[in-house]
């Protein structure tokens, strides 16, 4: 058995260097896994935080963006891609004066 390694730009990169044979596994998401029917076993979660002045949360462009967070559509596409959690999108998890 041959062991090495396979250098791979980005999620989509893994996943396709896997599906064609040419490594057994890889460290990728969720989505990627589900979009090339491949299996998936998680390793960790991970939070991402949109980091912003307090002035800013406040205007119509971010307040559009979250408003998108909570539409159907975008909920429902978050659930097809698989490993996103959306149930925190918006809430404020640290105010720094």
């Amino acid at each position: 058995m041959a062991v090495g390694r396979i250098r791979a730009d980005d999620h989509d990169h893994v996943g396709l260097t896997i599906s064609n044979g040419k490594a057994d596994v890889g460290i990728a998401v969720e989505s990627v896994a589900r979009q090339l029917r491949l299996d998936f076993i998680p390793l960790t979660k991970e939070r991402f935080d949109l980091v912003m002045r307090r002035f800013d949360y406040f205007e119509p462009p971010i307040q559009n963006l979250l408003e998108l967070t909570r539409t159907p559509a975008f909920i429902e596409k978050a659930e097809e891609l698989g490993g996103y959690d959306l149930s925190g999108a918006g809430r404020v998890v640290l105010n720094l004066r």
